[in-house]
């Protein structure tokens, strides 16, 4: 899946986030303050970044100016829209107001790693593959017919594994 830093000065929200996005299997770096974000982003390859606005050294804004071709997600208390605009303004692919459900954040992670084209194009469960990019699904090599809309239900259950929906 994808490798993701997640960027949060308030450690159970970091953790919580982390631990989310572990579970339906991508992989997290996590930093408390703008200047280890910065220090991690100039010397890791990431697939997306999650920023905090309000954080101690650089804030996020100032941090969203590091982030290169790296797809943002701003997930941020302040919701404010002229904190939105500036969000998008500076580069933001996506604004997440906190607090959020937890099933929209993934979602939301989902959509921007699949439009940059980014993450692992397929998975793989025991004998069961999914091609992502192909919308195909195989159990040991075999193809498995499924209509459009068992796909589509198919895709959601795998991509939130371990969650409860």
């Amino acid at each position: 899946m994808a490798h993701i830093l997640v960027v949060e000065d308030e450690e159970t929200i970091r953790n919580l986030i982390c631990w989310n996005l572990e579970m339906v299997g991508h992989s997290c770096d996590m930093a408390a303050d703008g200047w280890e974000a910065k220090k991690m982003m100039e010397s890791g390859q990431f697939d997306l970044i999650l920023l905090d606005i309000m954080l101690p050294g650089l804030d996020g804004f100032q941090l969203a100016q590091y982030c290169g071709n790296t797809p943002v997600m701003f997930v941020t208390a302040k919701d404010g829209i002229d904190d939105k605009m500036k969000g998008f303004q500076s580069g933001a692919d996506d604004y997440l107001v906190k607090p959020f459900e937890i099933v929209e954040l993934l979602a939301r992670i989902h959509v921007i790693l699949r439009r940059n084209g980014t993450g692992d194009p397929g998975i793989s469960i025991g004998e069961v593959t999914i091609d992502m990019r192909g919308r195909k699904v195989y159990k040991s090599k075999i193809p498995v017919e499924l209509t459009p809309q068992e796909y589509e239900l198919f895709e959601v259950l795998v991509q939130n594994r371990n969650i409860a929906l």
